[in-house]
């Protein structure tokens, strides 16, 4: 049976060969493989692999070559997350049935094959890619992600992946001294212990809500505390439940799912990172607010914990020391597992990195006069470049956005709304 399709076999009808030849031809820019059931019949679309849904689109109706409101001719389409950065695409759907950051297990329905975006007749076009990093921004940026061979991959397990994910709606859980919250971005406020359900397998900030009875999951009222996902031994993504003893339906119970030291939250920080500590970031995802479920992009140089204050296992970032504890100075927020405080604190390397961390800090604010030479530039901070500028130009803002700040053409319109031109990596300014 076809790992994508509810009911039939696959009928291939646009290889992956086939569509890398017409990118090659500048006829096309997506590769992956086109399916229909076999002897040309529509049906359900199944989930390849267990993940989490990334990103959906599901408001196109009936009619082919309408692009999305981001200007992609996918139509209706779903991406799912798996292990390893792993990510599937499924296109040209007639309907939608998943919702984005939703748990899926293989062989789930996720959708209904159809004719949306551009399209020349009923089909699924189905992808897989893998990208370099955790998938966050613009998921079509081609230069954050490789094409792997759909067709190689459409009947075949990606690797790592997994059968199902535990923590679905109804799963039961037995609780071991696990950190508990009263919402989704609150502080822990307890610890349980004891058998619990899965209240919705809605996954929020990293944590989803569970109750005590079987009877009360999914009734409005009842929910009881929010657990993390990782405390549950899903890993957030999703792990397989290999020592699982399965009990019937998706009721799952996992023997000592949960350790003393699994939730940073519940202790205070290490003397390292208290408020005011300098630490190294290196390519680390960063939030605009301590409950915020997609990262804002990701930084590296140094920085400084603005307040020993744990909120949702997150504490507050600046860039700069006098800006410690200062109300308005806060730059973004960071999960302290990423800033090394559950493990081994990432400390400032004693390598040649640190001065230009420092020149990342000190010399990239705003007035600044840059000149330019064949820098690649940019018309967003998430978007892919657009060319290369020689010149003449001037930071507009100090504020860094996923590794990117804003540049203009006058000294005059420094600051000034609407007069950003363009773009530019801080790492392209630091080799100037």
């Amino acid at each position: 049976m076809s790992r994508v399709l509810k009911t039939g076999e696959n009928q291939i009808t646009c290889t992956y060969a086939q569509h890398c030849a017409n990118v090659d031809a500048g006829r096309a820019w997506a590769k992956g493989v086109d399916v229909v059931k076999y002897k040309a019949q529509i049906d359900k679309v199944t989930a390849h692999s267990a993940g989490r849904v990334l990103r959906t689109v599901g408001y196109l109706s009936g009619t082919n070559g309408v692009t999305d409101k981001a200007g992609m001719g996918y139509g209706n389409y779903i991406m799912i997350l798996h292990e390893n950065n792993y990510v599937t695409l499924y296109a040209h759907l007639e309907a939608v049935y998943v919702r984005e950051g939703q748990a899926v297990n293989q062989g789930d329905e996720i959708g209904l094959m159809g004719n949306t975006g551009n399209s020349f007749g009923a089909h699924l076009h189905f992808e897989v890619r893998k990208y370099k990093g955790v998938p966050i921004g613009n998921l079509h940026n081609v230069a954050s992600y490789e094409w792997l061979d759909a067709q190689e991959w459409l009947d075949k397990e990606l690797p790592g992946a997994v059968a199902s994910i535990v923590v679905k709606a109804g799963a039961k859980f037995d609780l071991k001294d696990t950190p508990v919250y009263v919402s989704e971005s609150g502080n822990v406020y307890s610890r349980r212990s004891g058998t619990y359900y899965v209240w919705s397998d809605e996954v929020r900030n990293g944590r989803v809500r569970m109750t005590n009875s079987a009877a009360r999951v999914g009734v409005n009222k009842q929910v009881s505390f929010w657990v993390n996902v990782a405390d549950l031994g899903a890993s957030g993504g999703g792990e397989t439940a290999d020592d699982a003893v399965a009990t019937g339906g998706n009721e799952t119970k996992r023997e000592e799912l949960s350790k003393d030291d699994s939730s940073a939250a519940a202790k205070p920080l290490t003397t390292e990172i208290r408020a005011g500590a300098k630490v190294y970031l290196k390519d680390t995802p960063v939030y605009n607010s301590e409950s915020a479920v997609r990262p804002i992009g990701t930084r590296t140089g140094t920085y400084f914990v603005w307040s020993d204050e744990v909120r949702n296992n997150r504490i507050r970032m600046t860039n700069g020391a006098a800006k410690v504890g200062v109300s308005g100075q806060v730059s973004f927020w960071a999960a302290l597992a990423d800033i090394g405080a559950v493990a081994e604190v990432k400390t400032e390397p004693t390598t040649e990195t640190i001065p230009v961390a420092e020149n990342t800090i000190n010399k990239v604010k705003a007035g600044l006069k840059v000149e330019l030479k064949d820098a690649s530039v940019y018309n967003t901070e998430t978007g892919a470049s657009v060319g290369r500028r020689n010149g003449t130009y001037y930071v507009w803002s100090d504020e860094v956005k996923n590794g990117r700040v804003r540049m203009t053409n006058s000294a005059s319109r420094v600051g000034v709304r609407g007069e950003v031109s363009f773009w530019v990596s801080i790492e392209e300014l630091l080799k100037l």
